[in-house]
């Protein structure tokens, strides 16, 4: 029996090997150009969706439709969709079809450098009340507020809104010192941030502000309010306003995780030595 032995530089071999190399080749070309449609249509569509072709809550093109449009498969414009999706663009629920969702409102960002920026914050955004009433300060309220055990306040509560979002920024609640208990109409009539008022009033001058903020999850009565996961994260902002030492002002917000970011900028101060 005659044995053959093929060397490296067989033609057979050489001939298999360019065939590999050709279906290699016409492989990736054919996965390039797969990417190339998906990419225009994905491109496309986000481009005619942030110009308002395609209302907010609106039906939106089938799949079927899009591929006549686009001359492309059917997995093809599904891939497309989906990017979009992930994306915050669009919905896509089964046996309802595919909407165009509203733009999602970046957090809010609250800068503060100075007191006055406080007066931004109650510009920017407005204040439902939703509670009050008089309350009395007992051990855990006295310690998680720092004032003291038995101490009256005025509370008010509520939800605070930034303009043009339906979502609430967060659920706030203002006490004020048990000096202004007897003016309680008075503080609701008036207008602005509750420190503002009270100044309006009494005189009273936020001379410096407390403030600390520390992560939490949500309970569930204020995730019905804010319209937020039970559960989820948030930040909880504590501030103390102060007469000299004295607050006559305390206010507790708590702000779902995804819709406020607090800036802060520190600055190093030189200081001078005498010789």
């Amino acid at each position: 029996m005659a044995i053959v032995v093929r060397s490296p530089l067989d033609p057979l071999q050489k001939r298999h090997s360019h065939a590999v190399t050709g279906l290699d080749t016409h492989r990736r070309s054919l996965q390039a150009e797969l990417m190339a449609r998906y990419i225009r249509v994905r491109e496309t569509l986000a481009k005619e969706i942030a110009e308002g072709h395609f209302p907010v809550g609106r039906r939106f093109p089938t799949d079927l439709e899009l591929c006549e449009r686009f001359g492309v498969s059917r997995h093809t414009v599904r891939e497309a969709l989906r990017d979009l999706q992930q994306a915050g663009v669009l919905d896509r629920t089964r046996g309802a079809g595919t909407t165009v969702l509203p733009p999602a409102l970046s957090p809010y960002v609250q800068s503060l450098p100075s007191l006055s920026e406080l007066d931004n914050y109650a510009a920017e955004t407005r204040f439902e009340l939703r509670e009050e009433g008089v309350i009395i300060a007992r051990t855990q309220m006295s310690e998680q507020l720092g004032c003291p055990v038995g101490s009256r306040w005025l509370r008010f509560a509520g939800l605070r809104y930034r303009k043009d979002d339906p979502n609430p920024l967060c659920w706030t609640e203002v006490l004020l010192t048990e000096e202004l208990v007897a003016h309680r109409s008075t503080l609701l009539n008036d207008t602005g941030p509750f420190y503002d008022r009270v100044r309006r009033l009494k005189g009273w001058m936020a001379e410096s502000v407390e403030q600390s903020i520390r992560a939490v999850t949500i309970n569930q009565k204020f995730a019905d309010l804010l319209n937020y996961p039970e559960s989820a994260p948030a930040l909880l902002v504590h501030r103390r306003y102060l007469r000299g030492e004295i607050p006559f002002e305390i206010s507790v917000s708590y702000h779902p995780g995804d819709r406020y970011i607090s800036s802060t900028r520190l600055t190093r101060r030189h200081l001078k030595f005498s010789a």
